[in-house]
């Protein structure tokens, strides 16, 4: 079917940008039923994501989430609750048109949420539609940065915590099932912190292989810089998996802003920059 893709253009003021979506062909042609004759839309300011989902489009990002039909056009009774979290970071749909989301929260737990179609909290999800998951003593910040499904209709979250400079985070996956509760059998007590208390890094990323496996692709980090690009590989019980890579990680050379797992041939594939910003963009492949 046709692709919907997302872009952002300058205005000519600093640091401003409007964010428009697009419709096109899979021969690049443009999609003339989306959007007024396939010219793009304008959404959101900050809505720098977009989701696909079986009724259409969410487009998402700091504080704005809005849906959008097949068309296009935008649902104006779809208005999600943003309290906690404060900006939106995260978001996948199920088979059922439900939206799980996550986002950062300054000052305050690590928080999942699940919407009914209509943009409403699931009070079949959690407690009251959300999931929170404490942070640790002294850390000032959490932020959900990526989430994944399992095949039993829960999911995992990349996520971190913060306690001090932009890069002092402690990367954590966070596993829960359908009804929103943490998985007890996964780390401890439904939360698995791989780089240990002391360790700073970066979760970005994070995929589910078929075989229940989980990728998650990011870096360790001093107070100022990313010091490694990793990709680290777990258990479904939240174990390392000692068989990928070395001791169950891969060192690469370029910052992952991007992860797609292909299951047909086996592979890992990350897009990413080298840390600093220097050498360009880099296309990565390695085996599952």
């Amino acid at each position: 079917g046709p692709l919907v893709l997302a872009a952002a253009f300058d205005r000519s003021m600093p640091d401003l940008f409007q964010f428009y979506i697009r419709s096109v062909n899979m021969d690049g042609s443009t999609a003339t039923d989306f959007g007024v004759s396939g010219d793009a839309l304008p959404v959101a300011e900050d809505a720098r994501r977009l989701l696909r989902r079986p009724a259409g489009i969410v487009t998402y990002g700091y504080e704005h989430m809005t849906a959008h039909d097949e068309t296009g056009s935008a649902i104006g009774s779809f208005a999600p609750p943003l309290s906690p979290p404060t900006t939106y970071r995260a978001a996948v749909a199920d088979s059922d048109d439900r939206v799980v989301f996550g986002g950062a929260n300054l000052g305050g737990p690590f928080t999942i949420a699940r919407l009914l179609p209509d943009g409403a909290l699931d009070a079949g999800f959690g407690t009251g539609g959300s999931l929170t998951v404490p942070i640790p003593v002294g850390h000032t910040s959490s932020s959900i940065e990526d989430l994944a499904f399992v095949d039993d209709g829960g999911g995992v979250a990349a996520a971190k915590s913060n306690f001090g400079n932009r890069n002092e985070n402690v990367p954590v996956l966070i596993r829960f099932g359908p009804n929103g509760a943490l998985d007890n059998s996964f780390g401890s007590n439904g939360v698995s912190s791989f780089l240990g208390p002391a360790g700073i890094g970066l979760a970005e990323h994070v995929g589910v292989q078929s075989d229940g496996r989980i990728v998650v692709a990011g870096g360790t980090a001093t107070a100022v810089d990313v010091e490694d690009v990793l990709v680290w590989r777990f258990n479904p019980d939240g174990s390392v998996d000692p068989s990928f890579g070395t001791g169950g990680q891969v060192l690469l050379e370029a910052f992952p802003f991007g992860m797609a797992l292909d299951e047909q041939a086996g592979r890992i594939v990350l897009a990413g920059t080298r840390p600093g910003g220097s050498g360009g963009i880099h296309l990565t492949r390695i085996w599952q």
